[in-house]
């Protein structure tokens, strides 16, 4: 445990503590789901809610499954999305690959090199 003599001044003034809109953002989503489905944490279960009232007791599940359920379906489609973009440029770099390939015969190349010799 840190004791206050050993954080420097900026840790005593609180200044390595993350702020601004990202910070802002992700106690409403905590707070959102604390809400609606009464749990807590991600990983692991807090000690306390971050915004329901401390009569409530103490958190018994995480959040985690209840974060999956919510953007499950969203995601899926991004999901399918990425896979068909994945197949269409592979079809693309075939296409171009086989514009790099020399189709040229071998009697031909044969044909080219007597007459550059001549």
């Amino acid at each position: 445990m840190q004791t206050l003599e050993r954080l420097d001044e900026s840790q005593q003034n609180y200044e390595f503590v993350p702020t601004g809109t990202a910070v802002d953002t992700g106690l409403a989503v905590l707070a959102y789901f604390e809400q609606k489905y009464e749990c807590s944490g991600i990983c692991e279960s807090s000690l306390f809610y971050y915004e329901l009232d401390l009569t409530a007791g103490r958190p018994k599940t995480t959040c985690l499954l209840h974060v999956k359920e919510e953007v499950e379906g969203s995601l899926t489609y991004l999901g399918i999305t990425s896979v068909i973009i994945g197949v269409i440029c592979l079809l693309i770099w075939v296409c171009q690959y086989s514009l790099w390939c020399n189709y040229t015969d071998k009697d031909s190349d044969k044909q080219r090199s007597h007459y550059d010799k001549n």
